[in-house]
């Protein structure tokens, strides 16, 4: 959805890593980024962890599928814009 491809684009794209500046950046309900991650998640697409000492702060990171769909999906995207 154009809403995964937001969130993949923001984490290969940019250094925002946390889910609320992500939240903010492609104006998406926390709650409907909470889901999406859940299943990026689960499908092996992106990594989630927190950093030392840092109970209450999460971070987000792409996979090497991650990367490897985040590609993919820039390619048609680019395709489609020139056609």
């Amino acid at each position: 959805t154009i809403h995964d491809w937001r969130l993949l684009a923001t984490l290969a794209n940019t250094q925002l890593n946390r889910p609320a500046d992500i939240a903010d950046y492609i104006a998406t309900d926390p709650s409907t980024l909470s889901r999406m991650i859940d299943r990026f998640v689960r499908s092996g697409v992106m990594l989630r962890h927190k950093p030392a000492g840092e109970a209450r702060i999460t971070e987000l990171a792409l996979t090497k599928l991650g990367q490897s769909l985040y590609e993919a999906a820039l390619e048609v995207i680019t395709a489609e814009r020139d056609r």
